[in-house]
């Protein structure tokens, strides 16, 4: 048996035990084509990941990894999926998504904040090396990454290198603390409102030193619309 034979066999019996504590409700009668086609997706997937990870010569340090560190004037915390470490002493965060679409497109805009803030709370653990991070479609079996992080047989997604992403988040943060310990707070999810970047002071031709956000993307998860006048527009 060789190893990938192994590690379906692993995978095999993994998905069962897992399904059986967290997805219960596809034993249920009538689940079988769901439950069969999840449990091949994700093995694909699996061993897709692993051929990676062996042809790029990575290392899997850790899973669901607590991290914890000073950023700014607090602290950033939170679990990274995968670390992985590389050859030449390189840290990768590999986060685990189901879809594709949604997160290639914030590679390729720039803002992939979730890996940014990976970066960041890695950073302070690094000798020199700066941590790379990079997602990975657990429904494609498609690692996800931009050009600095080199996957053997993975083509890069367009986009700027998610250490330019962070340089950009802490450039517009500086710029959002200050203006809120003004005592004012940038709504831009209103009919008539600036974008943030006008509200924060940032003069058009610096805009892509800073993040770019279109009006409203902030409100996505934001449920304080009563505040900013947002859930008033709707009303008839």
């Amino acid at each position: 048996m060789d190893k990938l034979d192994a590690l379906e066999d692993v995978i095999a019996t993994r998905f069962d035990s897992i399904v059986r504590e967290e997805a219960a409700v596809l034993l249920r009668p009538g689940m079988t084509f769901e439950l069969t086609q999840l449990k091949r997706q994700l093995e694909q997937s699996i061993v897709r990941l692993a051929e990676v990870l062996a042809h790029s010569n990575l290392t899997v340090a850790d899973v669901e990894k607590d991290v914890e560190t000073e950023w700014r004037a607090g602290k950033l915390s939170g679990r990274l999926d995968v670390l992985l470490y590389a050859e030449d002493g390189r840290k990768i965060v590999l986060d685990l998504k189901w879809g594709r679409k949604a997160y290639k497109g914030r590679l390729e805009q720039g803002l992939a904040t979730q890996l940014a803030v990976y970066v960041a709370a890695l950073r302070g653990a690094t000798a020199g090396v700066l941590p790379h991070a990079a997602f990975f479609s657990l429904s494609r079996g498609e690692i996800l990454a931009t050009r600095e992080v080199q996957f053997s047989g993975v083509a890069a997604t367009a986009g700027p290198a998610i250490q330019e992403t962070l340089a950009r988040l802490e450039r517009t943060v500086e710029r959002i603390e200050a203006i809120l310990m003004a005592g004012r707070v940038p709504v831009t999810g209103v009919k008539g409102a600036l974008p943030l970047l006008r509200m924060l002071g940032v003069d058009e031709a610096e805009d892509s030193a800073y993040l770019r956000r279109t009006p409203g993307d902030a409100c996505e998860d934001c449920s304080y619309g009563s505040l900013c006048g947002r859930s008033w527009e709707t009303l008839p």
